[in-house]
């Protein structure tokens, strides 16, 4: 009759059981790590979504013509002509718009600058980069697409509203967006013509 001892784990099972919970703590890492990455981006999304909201709500306090004011014409070129605008502006829609240079400078009003504005969140984590843009459609008084409309025929565009497209582009730099550049980009409309403009 053979004796049974108990000799425990050999070298061999060991490395193998090593083995498998490596494979498993791998996957494991992984999983969190993506987890993290995830929620890291949708907290900056976030972040981006309520700038944007708040970007909005001040424009819609800006009555008519002063979304314009500070945007002169060589200013608002150079903006439209930077690499990337296409992405933010359809030349079809929108048309472009400056202050009227005959317009006074307002010491109360800050109208929408050209140039990127750094925004710095109060938790001090991501710094966002804010862009305005600002342009002119017509829009059909039924309602509808809002586009640009030829100066020549008269009757056409006196069959539609003017209206100011303002468009806010947030960006800020990640390691999980293409060429590590996010963006969020969100746009309203302001009838020009109105002290308190619809939107």
């Amino acid at each position: 009759m053979r004796r049974r001892t108990d000799e425990g784990f050999t070298l061999i099972e060991t490395m193998v059981a090593l083995a498998v919970v490596g494979v498993v703590m791998s996957a494991l890492a992984l999983f969190f790590i993506r987890s993290s990455t995830v929620q890291h981006r949708q907290a900056d999304v976030q972040v981006a979504a309520q700038l944007a909201a708040n970007s909005l709500d001040y424009v819609s306090q800006l009555p008519g013509e002063n979304v314009l004011l500070g945007r002169d014409q060589i200013a608002v070129q150079a903006q439209w002509q930077a690499p990337g605008t296409s992405v933010y502006l359809d030349p079809a829609r929108t048309e472009l718009a400056w202050q009227d240079p005959s317009t006074p400078a307002s010491a109360t009003v800050a109208g929408l600058p050209t140039a990127p504005e750094t925004i710095q969140p109060a938790d001090g984590a991501t710094p966002y980069q804010r862009w305005w843009y600002v342009g002119r459609c017509w829009q059909p008084k039924t309602g509808g697409d809002c586009v640009v409309v030829p100066a020549v025929p008269a009757l056409l565009r006196s069959s539609r509203v003017e209206m100011f497209r303002i468009v806010v582009a947030l960006t800020w730099t990640a390691p999980d967006c293409a060429n590590r550049q996010c963006q969020y980009v969100t746009a309203m409309l302001a009838e020009s013509s109105l002290d308190d403009p619809i939107w």
